[in-house]
């Protein structure tokens, strides 16, 4: 009878075992962490047009120079401010909805204006089928070589997100804050079609799962010119389409 309620037991304990097994080897353990995949996701949604990403906000900054408005604001040191709207279209697979507070200022040297110094505080909501964020966003950054003719402007800035995000990547629904940290540098932006042709970037993302497991991802962005970048985190290339 001993023997009997032995085997029983070590049936018991190797079916325990096989079943912690096979959820290891099905990817289990994914589900307790953000993965590099969705925290590229996460960078991604950042950099595209529709969440007003670095590719637009650098527009609206060459746009400065040369919209018919601007005239009025050629004024050395002096703080222009409005109001900004983005909104995505009606039935767009990706919507979002951005309200601005956006702010710039002409920088002179003896009265010639060299650039502008821009900075704005906004919040946001972003939704695709992969990727659901609500943020709120801050910024600065400044515009120069604005009059230098032949030759591209020259755009630095620094950009913070920060909110909460759900993710939907392979089956595994994700929930997270997170701060993601920005740093451009020397972006060369043609000054007739108002296009990044080139430039790089850091970035650090680190935030918290609703379950309290941390996370945190570092590595640089490249602007490749014609819409086109690379992200490199830990050594793996993924391209964006921007």
């Amino acid at each position: 009878m001993k023997n009997v309620k032995l085997n029983i037991a070590l049936i018991g304990l190797t079916l325990i075992g096989l079943t912690s097994c096979d959820r290891e080897d099905s990817g289990f353990g994914n589900g307790a962490k953000v993965t590099e995949n969705e925290a590229v996701e996460l960078l991604q949604q950042t950099l595209v047009s529709e969440a007003y990403g670095i590719d637009i906000q650098a527009n609206d900054a060459s746009g400065l120079v040369t919209e018919e408005a601007s005239k009025s604001a050629f004024v050395c040191g002096v703080l222009n401010e409005r109001t900004m709207e983005r909104n995505s279209s009606i039935g767009a697979v990706t919507t979002f909805s951005h309200s601005i507070d956006y702010n710039f200022t002409l920088i002179c040297d003896n009265e010639i204006p060299r650039a502008y110094s821009i900075d704005f505080d906004g919040s946001g909501t972003y939704s695709s089928p992969r990727l659901e964020s609500n943020d709120v966003i801050s910024y600065n950054a400044v515009l120069d070589d604005i009059l230098v003719a032949n030759t591209p402007y020259v755009y630095n800035s620094s950009f913070m997100r920060e909110g909460t995000q759900t993710t939907r990547i392979n089956g595994n629904t994700k929930d997270f804050e997170s701060t993601l940290i920005i740093e451009s540098t020397n972006i060369a932006i043609d000054k007739i079609t108002r296009i990044i042709l080139s430039g790089n970037a850091t970035f650090s993302l680190a935030g918290t799962l609703t379950t309290g497991e941390p996370f945190s991802y570092r590595g640089d962005i490249i602007f490749n010119g014609n819409g086109n970048a690379t992200i490199e985190v830990n050594g793996n290339i993924y391209n964006v389409q921007l």
